[in-house]
């Protein structure tokens, strides 16, 4: 059992916890009862000192709870090939309404890139067809600016994961304002902040490469050099709003996760080799039971 330790964070009384199960630090701010991890819902927790001062800007939710667990029941308890474990009241009763900590930035790519193009001919000598390449090197100077990338903060939601329901409206973020959070678990940052931004930079980076190779008008094309360079710009710390559930089936987690914004949903079911047999049985003993009555009654 956790001891509470009350800490001034975020502007209202807070209390800090560390799984140690799955070694995830969150907050939980107000008087909300905490019992369970908000990643894994390990009961195996801890409370922590060291809760840091900090006042991000916030998205609020826009979808409820009970959103959350429709969708989710929607995809779950009506497949015959998902496994119970997936469909217990108590799975869906453990989806968790989490802030994520992210910085949002504006990029600018800027400097030359060159490519080696080429088109390829078909001529004919001497009745002989031969295939001709002719090579060009194109040079780009490129200026691309991009506005709200998001930088994950949490190394407990993967980036490729995170990234597919990550469409949040940041045009209309809020200040900072602790009725916010009052309900909510809030996931620390754990990354390094250097390795989050060269990770960035390099994502950026591979879209812009990708922008300034479609605009080359060949059909061969290679990088040659690239000379760019990608600088942020308007960082801010932002939370952004998740509904988060992970199970655990098989010695391998499976993750939904709910855009809590949006409602754009990302999740990773399974089907299980049990309940495969078992529909499998059944569909043949239903064939079975319709061919037997139309043998029979004709």
């Amino acid at each position: 059992m956790y001891q509470e330790d009350e800490h001034n964070s975020y502007g209202i009384a807070s209390r800090k916890f560390h799984c140690r199960d799955c070694n995830a630090n969150f907050l939980s701010l107000g008087s909300k009862v905490v019992e369970h991890c908000c990643v894994c819902n390990s009961a195996n927790i801890e409370s922590v000192n060291d809760v840091f001062e900090k006042k991000p800007f916030i998205v609020p939710f826009k979808k409820s709870l009970e959103d959350a667990k429709n969708d989710y029941r929607s995809k779950v308890l009506f497949h015959p090939l998902v496994p119970f474990v997936f469909k217990s009241k108590a799975t869906i009763e453990s989806i968790h309404k989490v802030y994520l900590p992210v910085f949002v930035v504006d990029a600018t790519v800027e400097g030359n890139i060159d490519f080696l193009a080429g088109d390829k001919t078909n001529i004919m000598k001497e009745k002989v067809q031969f295939v001709e390449t002719k090579k060009y090197s194109v040079l780009q100077k490129v200026r691309l600016n991009f506005r709200n990338i998001i930088l994950n903060l949490t190394s407990k939601i993967q980036d490729k994961l995170f990234h597919t329901v990550c469409d949040y409206q940041f045009d209309s973020i809020l200040d900072f304002e602790p009725s916010l959070l009052e309900d909510s678990s809030v996931l620390v940052a754990d990354k390094d902040i250097k390795e989050v931004a060269e990770s960035g930079r390099n994502r950026i980076m591979k879209h812009s490469l990708n922008i300034a190779k479609s605009n080359i008008q060949h059909a061969l094309k290679k990088l040659n050099a690239n000379e760019a360079s990608v600088n942020f710009s308007n960082s801010k710390e932002v939370l952004v709003p998740v509904y988060l559930l992970l199970i655990r089936y098989k010695d391998k987690e499976y993750v939904y996760l709910m855009n809590g914004e949006s409602g754009v949903v990302s999740s990773e079911l399974v089907f299980g080799m049990t309940e495969i047999i078992l529909f499998s049985l059944a569909m043949f003993g239903l064939i079975f039971l319709i061919a037997f009555l139309i043998a029979y009654y004709l």
